[in-house]
């Protein structure tokens, strides 16, 4: 009952928020490949937070709590799969899920899990983000990799993805998404 109160009065805070340092270079750099947000926020409060910065346009889709069933929310997989459904219409590929929380790279193992027993043809890889030197020590899945800056997330997936700004021709897709 609290989380459905939340968005309004989040909404009502007019304060200025402006992107971690880093964050519209890292889109920039990566804006050849569709980006989409998986939150536990509303998404009325994510897109409203975006705005204003000039971000909300780079986010093809945007999943919040309340698009997720109750008791569905991270680490299960549901919102991240409809995202991918979404971005990529379920075309093989690798899918980088960037989050600073253990429940984001488990939600990227579970996709991973339930994207292969389906026959799907999506790898999902997390990146953890530690700008601030903390450990994943005690995260019950590791992430597949780790950014201790946002410089460090465009170097991870364009080395572990096959999409390259400006190529084109199959159905192969990779794609982004921040939890």
């Amino acid at each position: 009952a609290a989380g459905r109160l939340w968005p309004e009065y989040q909404l009502r805070d007019e304060t200025p928020v402006d992107p971690f340092d880093g964050v519209t270079e890292v889109l920039n750099a990566l804006a050849y490949l569709p980006h989409g947000i998986v939150s536990q926020n509303a998404r009325d409060i994510i897109t409203a937070t975006l705005h204003p910065m000039g971000l909300a346009s780079r986010f093809q889709h945007v999943i919040g709590y309340q698009e997720v069933a109750p008791g569905r929310q991270k680490p299960a997989p549901d919102g991240l799969l409809d995202c991918l459904r979404t971005l990529t219409d379920m075309a093989p590929g690798a899918a980088f899920y960037v989050g600073d929380h253990p429940t984001d790279a488990q939600c990227a193992a579970r996709a991973t899990s339930e994207l292969r027993a389906s026959g799907y043809g999506i790898q999902v890889r997390s990146i953890a983000v530690l700008y601030g030197g903390e450990s994943t020590d005690g995260w019950p899945v590791p992430p597949d990799s780790i950014a201790r800056s946002p410089a460090e997330i465009v170097d991870i997936v364009k080395r572990e993805s096959s999409c390259r700004p400006g190529k084109t021709g199959g159905r192969a897709r990779d794609q982004e998404l921040a939890g």
